[in-house]
């Protein structure tokens, strides 16, 4: 059919579209190794959310960190976005291992952390949302299990910097689809610990420094599992943290 000059300027205009997404299908793929290779990372302003606000401790931010070499991912509570805050974030993710590039958004913090950490930055392509993908993806899907945990385990809202590291904790010890998890691809052997549901109800030895118990009492007492202990690098630290279930009369 005969087609005036205004549809083929909009054909010409659709198809370019078509193929600038073309272009950039796949633009986030890079050649890893190991873990350590590349790490993506991203901020997320938790404060303006409408189902949160300042969490435990008044943070306000969640910090996304992410190793495209199978997926091994941390998540930390900071009270703003500042470089220094970003750098400790960073730090205590990659511990003392060498890193070889961080990938992210032109955001100046992150920049800022890498070079002060002394690993390469390389910036995503300004305007062009889809060569930060894996960050972006990652911090949804770290909202939506800060949503579904607090929600299955009745927890309230403001305990999202305890559920993000824990959510991103429980990510990393699930099993592959070749029975490897990125916990024991990183440490070289499986989560030696015992997966316990964010919220659950247990029964646990606190500590004596911190606890000064009545002799009358029993040594184990109820409380509820609030996440694990992770050390520098997020390697389990042997610990579990749990929270007294009683309540304290003042």
């Amino acid at each position: 059919h005969v087609r005036s000059r205004r549809q083929r300027q909009m054909c010409i205009r659709d198809s370019a579209k078509a193929r600038q997404k073309q272009r950039f299908k796949g633009a986030f793929n890079r050649d890893v190794e190991d873990w350590r290779s590349i790490i993506t990372c991203d901020h997320v302003e938790m404060d303006n959310k409408e189902d949160y606000g300042p969490g435990i401790g008044g943070c306000k931010v969640g910090f996304v960190m992410k190793s495209l070499y199978k997926g091994f991912c941390g998540f930390a509570a900071v009270a703003n976005q500042t470089t220094e805050a970003t750098m400790v974030a960073l730090q205590y993710f990659i511990g003392g291992a060498l890193i070889g590039r961080i990938y992210s958004d032109v955001a100046r913090n992150i920049q800022a952390a890498a070079k002060a950490l002394g690993i390469m930055w390389e910036q995503s392509k300004p305007g062009v949302k889809q060569t930060n993908t894996m960050a972006e993806r990652q911090v949804q899907e770290s909202l939506v299990n800060i949503r579904v945990l607090t929600f299955h385990a009745g927890l309230p809202a403001c305990t999202w910097p305890l559920v993000g590291p824990y959510a991103a904790f429980a990510s990393n010890i699930k099993m592959g689809s070749d029975g490897v998890s990125p916990y024991g691809d990183k440490f070289g052997s499986p989560f030696p610990g015992i997966r316990i549901p964010m919220g659950l109800k247990v029964y646990y030895i606190p500590s004596p420094t911190r606890n000064h118990l009545n002799k009358t009492l029993t040594p184990m007492q109820a409380g509820v599992f609030l996440g694990y202990g992770i050390a520098p690098g997020w390697k389990w630290d042997g610990t579990y943290c749990c929270q007294p279930q009683r309540v304290r009369r003042r």
